[in-house]
């Protein structure tokens, strides 16, 4: 069977001869076919470029806050990292305290518990934005609890020390801190 084909007649003016060029309807269709396509590619395209360039703005200013955020936060641990360290002067001051009016020091292993480091889940490819929002978190959460686990730990020590000195002070009150006077200190045994 013969391919059906489309003819295209040339008449060019004058006397020249008439110009015949035989085109087969299956390449004029898939010529069609093609322009289509490429006419709807192009109309997708702009539509995407039309809507990735409308939220340009928008995430622009997501990123601005999450670069505020950022910075907020690691001026939130390192708030967290100065009153760790605060408390555990503060442990040593009343430790010394405890020595020196022979109190007992509180030794039963209870360490505040700080936060600091890196943590190895944190560089995984698999842990997302989220998670690592998540974890964190949790973990400033868990420094709070440490915190006012730790500040009411020192404020019943401090009451303590505080009640046993209260207790003494008429004996300290009394008791010399000098020599009555200097010089030659006679005994008697009678």
């Amino acid at each position: 069977m013969a391919l059906k084909k489309f003819t295209i007649v040339l008449l060019p003016d004058g006397t020249r001869n008439v110009k015949q060029i035989k085109i087969p309807k299956i390449l004029v269709y898939l010529c069609t076919l093609l322009f289509l396509s490429a006419i709807t590619l192009l109309g997708w395209g702009l539509s995407d470029y039309r809507l990735i360039k409308a939220l340009v703005p928008e995430l622009a200013q997501k990123k601005a806050e999450n670069e505020r955020l950022k910075t907020q936060l690691a001026a939130l641990a390192n708030k967290f990292d100065k009153v760790s360290a605060q408390m555990a002067e503060y442990k040593k001051l009343d430790d010394k305290l405890r020595i020196m009016v022979n109190l007992e020091t509180d030794d039963d292993g209870y360490q505040f518990i700080g936060i600091g480091g890196s943590d190895p889940v944190l560089l995984d490819p698999e842990y997302t934005v989220e998670k690592a929002h998540q974890k964190l978190v949790r973990l400033m959460h868990q420094s709070l609890d440490n915190l006012n686990t730790e500040i009411s730990v020192q404020s019943q020590k401090k009451s303590e020390l505080y009640r046993f000195l209260e207790d003494r002070k008429s004996m300290l009150v009394c008791t010399p801190s000098i020599w009555p006077a200097k010089g030659w200190q006679s005994f008697s045994t009678t």
